[in-house]
């Protein structure tokens, strides 16, 4: 997968789950008028928190 934003990086979140907390993991928003996939669309798949039968941590 490839892809590019644009962003100028005004608010940086930081994920309190145990998987990011783990990575140390730093989320910025982008809109989606900002997010241009270039590659890998066959690769994608929706991921659901806490699906039904997920154990996080």
């Amino acid at each position: 997968m490839r892809f590019e934003i644009e962003t100028d990086f005004a608010e940086l979140t930081r994920c309190d789950c145990s998987i990011c907390r783990r990575r140390n993991a730093l989320m910025v928003k982008v809109h989606d008028s900002r997010f241009t996939l270039l590659a890998g669309e066959s690769s994608l798949t929706e991921y659901q928190f806490q699906a039904p039968g997920s154990a996080l941590p």
